[in-house]
């Protein structure tokens, strides 16, 4: 049995918008008309190449071509690790859940009927097998973005019940960020080894004793500060901004108090595709 084209090309867009939305999600949000072009785009190359009309578009280059452009329109990247890495998982859960309706296909017959149903399983599936990181990300670990005067940085933060560090005069939790990943943000001459020395107007003292050292931390009260768990963004307007004079271990460049993880959408403003366009500061020496 056959699949007619509108049904094809409907199913397709579909199958890949679920497919876009989901790797997008998973790398801190969501804007669904970039979703909805990227999907497009792809339905329309794929029946390209089902047509037989143009050969050259099952040719490799092409597809990662095709793989790299959807992840540059629709997935939030800032560098070129960020854009391989968004291919990667896009052409992976593409591959899983292409996999799934290829069973399904082979089990019941090339139809309308076991494309769709063969597309909802692989969609199912994928959202299953992402579902334990999702919750881990919710959990432990958020990405964060930070504005300050004409300044702006978007970094991983690890959740820690252990920081319990305030500001002094407000009681205001901190969330604790290593110098290199926001020294764009830190005015000329500042030093975070000796914030005593010289401490700009605006900041604040406060003594830690965490990350293996004890001494005085500079604080900085950011002028915007979103957090996103993998769903969305929020606003988190009660917090200051220490400035950690070493390298904070592993992968995360920030270590937020315990109250970030368990912010909801009643308490803060909720960004839903927030249209912020993100700059990285990390490693820049």
């Amino acid at each position: 049995m056959s699949v007619s084209i509108e049904a094809y090309v409907l199913i397709n867009f579909a199958m890949n918008a679920a497919i876009v939305g989901i790797v997008a999600r998973s790398r801190g949000g969501v804007v669904w008309w970039r979703v909805a072009f990227a999907s497009a785009f792809a339905s329309l190359y794929a029946l390209a190449m089902e047509s037989g009309l143009f050969p050259q578009l099952n040719w490799l280059v092409f597809k990662l071509a095709l793989a790299i452009s959807m992840t540059i329109v629709a997935i939030r990247v800032e560098s070129i690790w960020q854009i391989l890495s968004g291919t990667l998982l896009l052409l992976g859960a593409t591959v899983f859940t292409g996999g799934i309706v290829s069973l399904s296909i082979r089990l019941f017959g090339r139809s309308a009927l076991t494309l769709f149903l063969g597309a909802i399983g692989g969609i199912a599936a994928l959202v299953a097998a992402t579902q334990t990181r999702q919750q881990k990300l919710d959990k432990w670990e958020a990405q964060v973005f930070i504005k300050y005067r004409d300044t702006q940085a978007r970094l991983s933060a690890m959740i820690d019940t252990g920081n319990r560090l305030r500001e002094p005069f407000s009681n205001l939790p901190v969330l604790i960020v290593e110098w290199r990943a926001i020294r764009n943000m830190l005015p000329a001459g500042f030093d975070a080894h000796n914030p005593c020395g010289n401490l700009p107007a605006g900041y604040r003292l406060a003594s830690f004793g965490t990350l293996g050292a004890k001494g005085e931390i500079a604080l900085f009260r950011p002028d915007e500060l979103l957090v996103s768990y993998g769903d969305g963004w929020l606003a988190v307007s009660d917090i200051w901004i220490g400035v950690y004079p070493g390298n904070i271990p592993g992968q995360y460049h920030a270590i937020a108090p315990a109250v970030m993880g368990r912010i909801s959408a009643d308490k803060y403003k909720y960004f839903e595709g927030s249209g912020h366009k993100w700059s990285t500061t990390r490693n820049k020496q």
